[in-house]
């Protein structure tokens, strides 16, 4: 009698997960206070600080901060105790997440007729004149997918010396563009690059006409309310709020420094904003040159893949632009438009998509769960932060999924979906540890139910489905039961 109270009680809770969409999530005090206490924990490591916010499927939202915005440091830029506070209204570069903003732009001009995905950049842009290692035959597709084949100019020794030399001076996008080197053909490979995301930066302002503050502005900012997000490249902060200082170690280019008789730094991570950032920023351009708050690049990250920011087909167009699983780079990142699924956080279980930012002093990441609605933002101004493994640890907690251990996982049981990709059928296949409810439902990328696929009380099943009718695409399958969840990212073709 009490086996079978038990299994009743736990095909409840597997119904009522179910029909809340497997994947909702209720922010209890206890939950919160572990949440905290995750950044907390990582902080023991860092120097700087952080600020995260969270919104679940429900739209409920947790904030959380730690740290400093600004360590104290002496005359020679050695750490002093004490500093000011990274709380959550703390303003910070997001660097990277940029290229989300211009890739929408980008997907909404040409929804609009202003050009064509498939047109090249050579129609807008003489690249030759800028740098003659820059193909104008390459097309805007190929850009926003980093298949050019140019290199990162950010990564160019050369470039960093410059910046390093001269960190008071203003760049002019075209003066980045000409440390960009011709790595591969166009169109051979994935090659992650923000000199593709200056490009089309150039592109729509000429296209448009109007300059990139305007139309992040009219498009984005303003529309959504987002009061603390700016963009640095060309405006000021004005009174939107306090800028984390940046936190990193530049003793590397301190011969630089040196010989151009600027401040040194010691051979550790500190206080660098003694460091002019204006080489830096304005370098950035449409690439990553974006400022925003936690709360404000959640509302963003919200608000575009919920659909409410952009066309239905713009979203659509981006969350299928990830490619298929054998197109990881070197780091397990599978590039979209704007977008990318990255296995520094899609371990185990987990699935996201989304984009990071990086650069000297600060850390950010933007992510979107499509199984769980779940929309993540970090923020920090320490260069030591590994912002993935924030992100990974406050999954886990969140989700009660071990994403990061595969003896953990194993012990949830089995969950195989093949072929993968498909274009005629798919078998999905489970085992689990014992007999118990469970109940295994299909995704899209947008996170909308696209089908109940079992709904049981089983230790293994194998489902099959037709995928003819299904469009082209990303799809999430998650398998649900009380003792936690599995999950595998599937592809239709």
């Amino acid at each position: 009698m009490k086996h079978r109270f038990t299994r009743l009680l736990a095909w409840l809770y597997a119904c009522l997960m179910l029909a809340s969409g497997a994947h909702s999530q209720t922010l209890t005090p206890a939950l919160q206070s572990r949440l905290q206490a995750v950044l907390d924990s990582f902080q023991h490591h860092y120097v700087g600080g952080m600020a995260v916010a969270l919104q679940t499927s429900d739209g409920t939202r947790w904030h959380g901060e730690t740290g400093y915005a600004a360590r104290n440091v002496d005359a020679q830029n050695n750490l002093l105790p004490g500093g000011t506070p990274f709380t959550v209204d703390t303003l910070s570069h997001l660097y990277s997440i940029t290229k989300t903003f211009t890739a929408t732009l980008i997907l909404e001009l040409a929804e609009e007729g202003k050009f064509s995905l498939d047109d090249s950049a050579g129609t807008y842009l003489d690249l030759r004149a800028i740098n003659d290692q820059l193909s104008g035959a390459v097309t805007l597709r190929q850009l926003l997918a980093h298949r050019s084949g140019f290199s990162d100019y950010v990564a160019e020794t050369n470039f960093q010396v410059a910046i390093a030399a001269q960190p008071s001076r203003f760049w002019q996008p075209e003066e980045a563009l000409t440390y960009a080197k011709k790595t591969y053909e166009v169109g051979v490979r994935y090659l992650y690059s923000s000199t593709n995301y200056t490009i089309l930066g150039l592109i729509a302002e000429q296209v448009t006409g109007q300059s990139a503050a305007d139309l992040y502005r009219s498009r984005y900012f303003e529309p959504l309310g987002l009061v603390h997000t700016y963009y640095a490249t060309t405006e000021a902060i004005g009174g939107r709020g306090y800028l984390a200082a940046p936190h990193d170690n530049l003793s590397p280019l301190n011969l630089v420094f040196r010989y151009t008789q600027q401040p040194t730094y010691p051979d550790t991570i500190t206080n660098i904003s003694r460091l002019p950032f204006t080489g830096v920023v304005s370098a950035a351009y449409m690439a990553g040159g974006i400022v925003s708050s936690v709360d404000d690049l959640l509302t963003w990250g919200a608000s575009l893949y919920s659909g409410q920011v952009t066309s239905r087909a713009v979203l659509d167009t981006m969350l299928q632009s990830i490619p298929i699983a054998d197109s990881a780079d070197a780091v397990g990142r599978r590039m979209g438009y704007g977008i990318i699924s990255d296995e520094r956080i899609n371990r185990g279980n987990a699935y996201f998509v989304g984009h990071g930012g990086t650069s000297p002093g600060y850390r950010a990441l933007l992510q979107y769960a499509p199984a769980e609605q779940l929309t993540m933002a970090v923020l920090a101004n320490d260069g030591g932060v590994d912002a993935f493994a924030v992100g990974r640890r406050l999954y886990e907690v969140l989700y009660g999924v071990p994403t990061a251990a595969e003896e953990l996982r194993a012990d949830l049981g089995q969950l195989t979906a093949v072929p993968n990709p498909a274009t005629d059928q798919l078998r999905f296949s489970f085992t689990l540890p014992h007999r118990m409810p469970v109940s295994l439902v299909l995704y899209d990328a947008r996170g909308a139910q696209v089908r109940v696929l079992y709904e049981g009380e089983t230790q293994a099943a194998q489902v099959q489905l037709a995928v003819q009718a299904l469009p082209a695409g990303i799809y999430v399958s998650r398998l649900q039961t009380p003792e936690g969840g599995l999950m595998r990212r599937v592809v239709v073709q």
